[in-house]
């Protein structure tokens, strides 16, 4: 309901938790609109509503729901029972808490002697810091071992916690330092209404119309407050007589906001003179930071806050006991269920075909291996193919690969695919699909600048509806399903020798049994990679029941599998001498470009004996960027409308408007392109239409063929169009560079692979600026590399023996100290010269071969020194021994 609703059948109270910050005031307040209301029954029963709301939303929420833990609380009736399972956290000034704590009882959500373990406080600067802590720390920018203040400016109250980080959100502390109820936000309408009741009759008001003063400011001046214009009239109304009264944003600055504002000042200083911060008097250097406000921000914080407060949060099992944070809990284990492991060539034996497929952001491309034949015989040479040709639009395709594009029906169904879609959408002028890889990667996500570029170029539906990422999950599944029943078709039909009817078409594409690779850039993350399994799922590449039979691999693992095949050649070694090599794969793609560093070893046998069996192993950090050559079009596109702006057309709201330009830009100038050295040549940008009619001479832009041809300087296109994007990539490669020269490792090539490795004049950057470091190679196959490589992967997985994780999860278990372990009688053990005898274990600890360990215990092991503890055993390279004492020889 809203206040109008209300009308004279009751009361309408919002703002209720102003209530709370003068509750004497506020019960006369109250007292006046009905008989006998107070701050106390209004907070009251709006939680009893509250909570049961509350719980009755949680009940169906689809994590609760699917959890087998809370079936006993999906099924609870809410009746007259409260939840006695479930615990509270209120957000509430120091102040009130004893108040709020007074009506959580009142209201019946729990009793007297439940509060002190099932409701908890915290002030809303510590439910912040808490927030902020759970972030990942790429978005929030927060530094390890650091110190930080959080300032809350609320509407009843301000407050300050001070947060010491640590390596994760567990380890880190926070602290309330203080808060004061007596200094919210409402302050700067109180003040307000002081001022103008002290100058009422100076002023020529009367109490209505402070009060309309007061509201007018508190709802459209209070947040939307700046100085751009002091002098300006902000707010204003007549007085009693009808004469209009103002106030400019220097009058309010000085009545209202400044003297709050010095008042947050103090506030700050002496917290941090209180916490001993003030080396330099009056002088605070600080990091400052805006935190933008999220509906879940305080709510969530407050969660995170009491779990942090369990030192233990998971079950773990100590002395064959397992235990649990909560006295009350007792952790069942599952049953041990012992799998015999199989050799069976990774699995493949169950497939007939191995399918690696290239989703890229402009085309996409599949490569296979027959296993079987048509009778689910073995195959005796697996050989590697790649589907070059038969692509919708076959013959308008000579790249090898197919456009990534999709054309959907009104009825929101997809209809088109690839090239096709394109000619489709030309002659029908439907809204064409494209670029959606993008979508799944976080840095495009966060750039709220590319995803507006991204859909000018007909990145997301009419109605937008990609942005979301389940949409994007459908739409990617929408093109695989396309993509797959095709390939499907294709090698069937050439390998299989079958034939396709209307009839047994749907029979043939699931006859035979195909294991999918697919190969995603380096620099996504695991949500990614997740949505990219969803959407294999909806597909059809798998069953739901299959995801692990779904193979993902980065784009340069495959790259670099790919370039092994000609790896003389590539990286200008013998044989016998590409041993212990380094390359970097920079995979160029037209979304991202990738890079990896690799390491290329010859597998040894025993003895040691070198073999021709190549391992790749990856070494340092992978990095990415969104500069592939997508970016070129952007930046050409910008061009030309800069270029109509300059003469007053908008071309932003027809996009169509310049498809044929870019279409043009795409075939004919993008990978060909390459600079003059003379810098007086053209190239001619055929416009649409007419032209433009108000062409001047005057113009910085030259045109001719009745203004109809913009005749753009080779400069111009290398300047504003290539090398900001090619100086991104020479960004990334300097990167694995650098990483190399830190730790003196040698870098021998580097081999650049993607569509985009295939422009003309991003070759002739790289070879010049990396002459002399390392040998550089461009494979004529680079376009195939991709989806080759996914298959040679699926082939023999073993051939990548090592990654670098790009996610650490780390477990922190708080137990207490038992002194007296299992087992800790005095034990006899048998040294090299006799028997020696020893006191009861203390401590049980594992120490590496060769590790010193300093402190109380001075050298533990030393080089071919015979150590020996009580109770050791060796395991591996480790010795695990009972008693922080050593006795060597």
């Amino acid at each position: 309901m809203q206040h109008n609703d209300v009308d004279d059948i009751g009361v309408y109270v919002d703002n209720i938790s102003q209530y709370l910050l003068d509750i004497d005031a506020s019960d006369e307040k109250l007292g006046q609109l009905m008989d006998g209301l107070t701050v106390r029954k209004v907070v009251t029963d709006y939680l009893r509503y509250f909570v049961v709301f509350a719980l009755k939303r949680l009940q169906v929420h689809i994590n609760v729901v699917k959890n087998e833990h809370f079936q006993e609380f999906v099924d609870e009736e809410f009746i007259d029972e409260d939840i006695k399972t479930i615990g509270y956290c209120l957000v509430c000034p120091t102040d009130r808490q004893e108040f709020m704590k007074d009506c959580f009882i009142e209201a019946g959500i729990i009793e007297e002697f439940e509060a002190v373990y099932r409701l908890s406080f915290v002030i809303e600067a510590v439910a912040i810091a808490h927030c902020q802590l759970s972030r990942d720390r790429n978005e929030t920018g927060i530094q390890n071992n650091q110190d930080y203040f959080v300032l809350d400016v609320g509407d009843i109250s301000i407050g300050i916690a001070k947060v010491h980080t640590a390596s994760t959100e567990s380890l880190s502390t926070v602290t309330g330092i203080s808060d004061d109820i007596t200094q919210g936000s409402i302050n700067l309408d109180i003040k307000f209404e002081d001022y103008l009741t002290e100058n009422l009759t100076a002023l020529n008001l009367d109490n209505s119309l402070i009060n309309q003063f007061v509201q007018t400011f508190s709802k459209k001046m209070k947040y939307e407050f700046n100085m751009y214009a002091p002098t300006q009239i902000a707010i204003s109304q007549d007085d009693i007589d009808g004469n209009p009264i103002g106030f400019t944003y220097e009058d309010l600055d000085r009545i209202v906001l400044k003297p709050f504002i010095e008042s947050i000042a103090k506030f700050v200083s002496k917290a941090n003179e209180t916490r001993g911060h003030s080396r330099d008097k009056g002088k605070l250097k600080y990091h400052r930071s805006i935190i933008e406000h999220s509906l879940g921000m305080v709510s969530s914080g407050a969660v995170s806050s009491i779990l942090n407060a369990y030192k233990s949060q998971t079950p773990f099992s100590l002395y064959n006991k397992h235990r649990f944070s909560f006295s009350d809990r007792r952790l069942s284990l599952p049953e041990i269920v012992s799998e015999e492991s199989t050799n069976d060539n990774d699995g493949n034996d169950a497939y007939d075909l191995i399918v690696g497929i290239d989703f890229g952001s402009c085309f996409s491309g599949c490569s296979y291996v027959q296993l079987k034949d048509k009778n689910g015989k073995p195959v005796g040479t697996k050989k590697i193919k790649t589907i070059k040709t038969g692509w919708p639009g076959g013959h308008l395709n000579n790249f090898g690969k197919t456009p990534t594009l999709l054309v959907y029906e009104k009825n929101r169904k997809p209809k088109y695919w690839s090239e096709e879609a394109k000619l489709v959408a030309k002659r029908r002028k439907n809204s064409i699909l494209g670029n959606f890889k993008l979508f799944l990667c976080s840095k495009y996500l966060e750039n709220t600048d590319d995803l507006e570029k991204l859909q000018e170029q007909g990145g997301v539906l009419d109605d937008g509806t990609p942005k979301n990422k389940v949409d994007v999950v459908r739409i990617i599944a929408d093109y695989l399903k396309f993509l797959k029943n095709h390939v499907v078709e294709y090698i069937v039909t050439k390998e299989m020798v079958e034939s396709f009817t209307f009839y047994n078409r749907s029979k043939l594409l699931k006859k035979y049994k195909i294991k999918y690779v697919i190969t995603v850039p380096a620099m996504w993350n695991s949500v990614a990679r997740n949505s990219m399994v969803k959407a294999a799922v909806e597909a059809t590449l798998i069953e739901k029941n299959e995801v692990d039979q779904l193979l993902i691999i980065s784009e340069p693992e495959a790259a670099a599998l790919f370039c092994m095949k000609r790896r003389t050649e590539y990286f200008e070694k013998e044989d016998e001498k590409l041993n212990d090599t380094n390359f970097i794969v920079c995979d160029a793609g037209g979304g991202t470009v990738d890079l990896v560093t690799f390491n290329l070893q010859l597998n040894k046998e025993e003895g040691d004996t070198p073999t021709t069996k190549q391992m790749i192993f990856q070494i340092g950090d992978g990095v990415g960027d969104i500069c592939g050559s997508t970016c070129l079009d952007v930046g050409f596109q910008n061009y030309l409308r800069e270029f109509y702006k300059s003469f007053g057309v908008d071309v932003d709201k027809e996009n169509a408007f310049l498809d044929d330009v870019m279409n043009d830009f795409v075939k004919n100038y993008k990978l060909g392109f390459m600079p003059n050295l003379q810098g007086n040549s053209y190239y001619d940008i055929n416009l649409p239409g007419n032209g433009i009619r108000n062409f001047t001479s005057n113009s910085t832009y030259s045109m001719t063929n009745a203004n109809r041809t913009l005749k753009m300087k080779n400069q111009v296109m290398k300047e504003k169009i290539f090398d900001p994007v090619v100086d991104r990539i020479f960004y990334l490669i300097d990167d694995q560079l650098n990483q190399a020269k830190k730790v003196d490792r040698r870098i021998d090539a580097i081999l650049m692979v993607g569509g985009f490795s295939q422009s003309r004049y991003l070759q002739q950057r790289i070879k010049d600026r990396y002459k002399g470091v390392c040998h550089v190679n461009f494979p004529t196959e680079g376009v195939e590399a991709i989806s080759y490589g996914a298959v040679s992967y699926a082939l023999n997985p073993r051939t990548i023996s090592r990654t670098t994780a790009t996610q650490s999860l780390g477990l922190e278990v708080q137990a207490p100290f038992e002194k007296i372990l299992p087992d800790s009688s005095k034990r006899r053990v048998k040294g090299p010269n006799g028997d020696w005898n020893f006191e009861k274990d203390r401590i049980e600890y594992f120490v590496k071969r060769g590790q010193i360990l300093k402190g109380e215990q001075q050298t533990v092991y030393q080089k071919d020194a015979y150590v020996l503890y009580p109770n050791a055993a060796v395991i591996g390279t480790y010795i695990h021994c009972t008693l922080p004492r050593v006795m060597q020889k």
